[in-house]
């Protein structure tokens, strides 16, 4: 083969995030979510969470209380939120809508913060609009709460007061989305009478009050059915509080460490829309302004935690720290290196109309290599991952080779390499896909979800992602219900006595009193009793995947 070796500088052609991650020597992962500004950030939330959305949530990135009540509500729609200004759409943020293929937003609101400028934006792009208003905090906190029970009954609220214990609906924000429990926001001045009297028709078990007595007086709270108040010392301690009472696992998915705003109130922008991201992994929101306080110490040192994931920069960073000493980590910061979509979109930008045959991450050179077509011609390109520069191209003038968009890997060689790719797990799928010449395979470990691209020319692995929530991903058509059945194939679930298995590894020593079998969700549901204590579990009948889990005190 006869290569020539083309010296190519071509400006422009670097890309940045403004996000790093660390890479660790044990198997705890860390992450850091830093956007240069507060609307990056929640872009960056969105793009770690969501691969695709047709719903998002619209929230003024100055409304700390409409974003913070937004996130149960958030969960229920599988949705991100994304922060606009008041008068315009930033450019990531209409950038993302797009990339998420949205056609349909819930702005939530109050006092019109959201102008009709605004809103024509978002129109613009063929998106549909709802809103969820009201001409104050109260208000539209008592109608997030009316929608909420709409999709879902509730039976559990959160009281937490909107001028001074924002800090608290920042803690409260994921045990809220995980629980269906709104986020109803008062004051010592305002009782919010509305929320009261809507109430008063349901069966509300607890209403957590949400911080001390000096934040949200008993006066101030006293109409709400079954109160029990959650608070610290200080809204450091009262955050350690909300989490050992919500998250009582030794095993911990994530923790998201965000600013506590104790030095400026606006610090707890960069949370605004991090709530329903930790519900969708099951996990906390550890708030701090420096080091961690003994409370959050302790909770850190009785988990096992899987990931570590600081929300933006700052303030929060000694407590980040604090983290990765106590369990061990010893990290070395690097810059995130750029996406493969990025680098994919770096090829075409350098070589126009081209075919992309390959393009894999190397890790031990910190480069992407791809090997791309243009005019039969191929193009050998390597990348530089933290800078997006191309470092180099190679070109074969004598190549003459028709096959390369063929199939050369066999579909059985194809599955071959997901398995070996993530070993010991089970293989639900492996497809063709012609356009990209490329093989698609999922594969379920741990009752994780990875799904794999594997090009159909030499075999590589071109990309490889890890869900933990692939409830979403399968096709119910694909999946008939077989309580006997566990085998590996797409068609079948894990059965019936492989879920109550499930069910009871999580609540050792309970006893199932409910179990049935949701068809049209591929779900298992069950009640189990322990002591005084109900639990009710939804498993994903696909992968076995804890989906909902509720204590009923």
């Amino acid at each position: 083969m006869n290569k020539k070796n083309l010296a190519i500088l071509i400006s422009g052609m670097m890309f940045f995030s403004s996000s790093s991650a660390i890479f660790a020597d044990n198997t705890t992962k860390q992450e850091r979510l830093i956007g240069k500004t507060r609307y990056e950030t929640a872009v960056e939330v969105s793009k770690l969470g969501w691969v695709q959305s047709k719903t998002a949530i619209i929230v003024n990135g100055n409304s700390i209380q409409s974003a913070l009540c937004a996130n149960p509500f958030a969960k229920l729609k599988n949705a991100p939120i994304l922060l606009v200004n008041n008068n315009s759409i930033e450019n990531s943020t209409k950038s993302e809508l797009k990339r998420l293929g949205v056609d349909n937003v819930y702005i939530v609101d109050s006092g019109n913060s959201i102008s009709s400028k605004a809103e024509n934006e978002i129109k613009s792009l063929n998106i549909k609009i709802n809103k969820i208003v009201g001409n104050n905090i109260y208000e539209m906190s008592t109608n997030v709460l009316k929608e909420i029970d709409k999709i879902k009954k509730i039976e559990n609220v959160a009281i937490v007061n909107g001028l001074k214990g924002l800090s608290d609906a920042v803690s409260i924000a994921s045990p809220a989305a995980i629980h269906n429990m709104p986020i109803i926001l008062v004051s010592d001045e305002n009782s919010n009478d509305s929320s009261i009297n809507f109430l008063k028709n349901r069966s509300i078990k607890k209403s957590y009050i949400v911080g001390g007595n000096r934040i949200l007086s008993d006066n101030a709270v006293k109409k709400y059915p079954n109160r029990e108040r959650i608070s610290g010392s200080d809204r450091n301690n009262t955050n350690a509080k909300i989490i050992d009472k919500f998250y009582k696992d030794k095993k911990i998915n994530n923790v998201f460490v965000a600013k506590d705003g104790i030095n400026q109130e606006n610090a707890l922008v960069d949370s605004l829309s991090i709530g329903v991201l930790a519900a969708k992994e099951n996990s906390p929101i550890m708030i701090s302004n420096g080091s961690l306080v003994n409370s959050q110490k302790e909770f850190i040192k009785n988990k096992d935690i899987d990931e570590i994931t600081q929300v933006g920069g700052g303030y929060n960073q000694k407590a980040f720290e604090d983290i990765l000493k106590l369990k061990n980590v010893n990290i070395r910061n690097k810059t995130k290196k750029i996406s493969l979509i990025q680098a994919k979109k770096i090829l075409k930008q350098a070589l126009p109309g081209s075919n992309i045959l390959v393009c894999y991450y190397d890790e031990d050179d910190n480069k992407y290599d791809c090997k791309v077509i243009k005019d039969n011609v191929l193009y050998e390109i390597e990348i530089d991952a933290y800078s997006g520069k191309i470092i180099e191209i190679e070109k074969d003038d004598d190549l003459n080779d028709n096959n390369l968009g063929t199939q050369n890997i066999s579909l059985d060689k194809a599955k071959s390499i997901a398995l070996d790719a993530v070993s010991n797990g089970n293989l639900i799928y492996c497809k063709y896909d012609a356009e990209d010449n490329e093989y698609e395979a999922k594969v379920i470990k741990n009752k994780k979800t990875y799904e794999l691209e594997i090009s159909a020319f030499d075999g590589r692995i071109v990309d490889i992602d890890m869900d933990k929530d692939s409830d979403d991903d399968f096709d119910d058509n694909d999946n008939n219900h077989n309580n006997n059945s566990n085998t590996n194939d797409s068609n079948s679930i894990i059965g019936a006595e492989k879920a109550k298995s499930i069910m009871l590894d999580k609540v050792h020593g309970g006893k199932i009193v409910k179990f049935e079998y949701d068809e049209d969700d591929k779900e298992y549901e069950g009640e189990i009793i322990k002591g005084k204590t109900k639990y009710e579990i939804t498993i994903n009948a696909i992968t076995g995947e804890i989906l909902e889990f509720e204590i009923d005190d």
